[in-house]
């Protein structure tokens, strides 16, 4: 046994030094790299700007060995034969089971598949060896009057940005908000960068997102601001993310604006339209606003189904079911092929019903009881027509499935009542068994 242990000692102190002798060449030729560009005569070429480049990129990925993202445990094993792990452990990440292999210089996580997802250097060879080589792919680009390397340039900033972009995955995958966001921002500035001069507006949001995750306000309100002057709303969830920032600093005001604001842009974003309502009731403000707000995007989309749709949750929300079927029933009007108002009707009385059977089952007296029952029933009766002409519209197969398993139990309640509830449970039941 003492052998063994001496001979896994030695072979592991022999990898050691030999990914030693690797990092100190790639140091090394970092060094003369950034040497020959604090030569004036060199420094005014472009060529020796890339070559800082060059070496501080290679320096950057040569600690992650030759792995990659996507392949097996086994085949790594035969690629890397003459690089062995140093230990290897078993580690729970964000409760996500995996197996890591520990290098000198960098880990490898395997999922439950044995295949490697993540990569985490943890000896760089050169620390910030990305912004060595953004900085140098921009001096070359400045001692490049005539623009002869601005594809070599521009294509090797986006290389860069995109590294950054594989390290913020990793740190988000790993938990470490706080870093995934500084590495998006990262990403985006390299695009920034001249001559390549890109706009990554889904990297600044991004790093906005992981900073308002990790509770970091400031960034976070910073970026969703900076998304917002440039166009970019996510579909809305810049205005949202903004709006809780401006409401857990206690400014209300900026708040209301800001949701307002995304609310005329993208009215069907439900984070911004909940954001609203529950804004004007914290206030007491008049929530009779939103449907003036309503109105105006109406003017601009008058074939919008889903404004109404939008309508009619927000009357769902307050209590007024009328009004709200009401407004799910326009959007058959504006679009016949739009099922969303009739999926909407048809869970506001599936709701209600199951308010009723929570009420029905609190209550211990027999005639009160009957009611309820018979009220609970007539609820269930009216959202069959409403889930069944929208499962005849949809040509989404999730939204089938799922309206579908909502009518075999309703069916299934009602199957004693005559035939064809039986055989409408049976045809909506082999519809979900079919399709899951």
């Amino acid at each position: 046994m003492k052998r063994i242990l001496v001979l896994i000692a030695l072979v592991a102190s022999v990898q050691l030094a030999n990914a030693q002798k690797s990092a100190d060449a790639i140091k090394k030729a970092v060094a003369s790299a950034q040497a020959a560009c604090n030569d004036e005569k060199k420094a005014a070429k472009p060529a020796t700007w890339l070559g800082l480049a060059k070496a501080a990129t290679e320096a950057y990925t040569a600690p992650q060995l030759n792995g990659w993202p996507g392949a097996g445990r086994q085949e790594l094993q035969m690629v890397m034969s003459g690089v062995k792990p140093l230990s290897s452990e078993e580690v729970v990440v964000n409760g996500a089971a995996y197996a890591v292999d520990v290098y000198p210089s960098c880990k490898y996580y395997y999922n439950g598949a044995g295949v490697l997802q993540i990569i985490e250097v943890t000896a760089p060879y050169v620390e910030d060896a990305l912004a060595i080589a953004v900085n140098a792919y921009e001096n070359a680009a400045k001692v490049d009057p005539k623009a002869t390397k601005t594809k070599d340039i521009c294509a090797g900033l986006e290389k860069v940005a995109e590294y950054y972009q594989n390290d913020a995955y990793t740190a988000y995958t790993l938990g470490d908000l706080n870093k995934a966001s500084q590495y998006f921002q990262k990403s985006a500035d390299a695009s920034m960068t001249s001559p390549l001069s890109k706009l990554d507006t889904a990297a600044i949001y991004n790093s906005g997102l992981t900073a308002f995750m990790a509770g970091n306000l400031a960034v976070a309100k910073a970026k969703m601001e900076e998304c917002i002057n440039y166009g970019y709303y996510e579909k809305g969830e810049a205005f949202a993310k903004l709006a809780e920032c401006e409401k857990a600093q206690g400014d209300t005001v900026k708040c209301k604006v800001v949701l307002e604001e995304g609310f005329a842009k993208c009215p069907d974003n439900q984070g911004i339209l909940v954001g609203l309502i529950n804004l004007y009731l914290d206030t007491n403000d008049d929530p009779e606003k939103l449907f003036k707000l309503l109105d105006i995007a109406k003017v601009n989309e008058p074939n919008n189904a889903s404004l109404y749709y939008v309508e009619g949750n927000i009357r769902k929300q307050l209590g007024q079911k009328d009004e709200a079927l009401a407004a799910y029933a326009k959007c058959s009007e504006v679009n016949p092929e739009y099922e969303f108002g009739y999926v909407a009707s048809g869970l506001l009385y599936w709701d209600e019903a199951v308010k009723i059977q929570e009420e029905a089952e609190k209550e211990f007296n027999d005639r009160k009881y009957q009611a309820l029952v018979e009220k609970f029933d007539a609820a269930l009766q009216n959202a069959i027509p409403c889930f069944e002409t929208a499962f005849g519209i949809s040509k989404d197969k999730g939204v089938k499935v799922s309206l579908a398993d909502y009518l075999k139990n309703i069916f299934f309640r009602f199957r004693d009542k005559g035939d064809e509830y039986q055989a409408n449970y049976e045809k909506y039941n082999n519809f979900v068994k079919e399709n899951q």
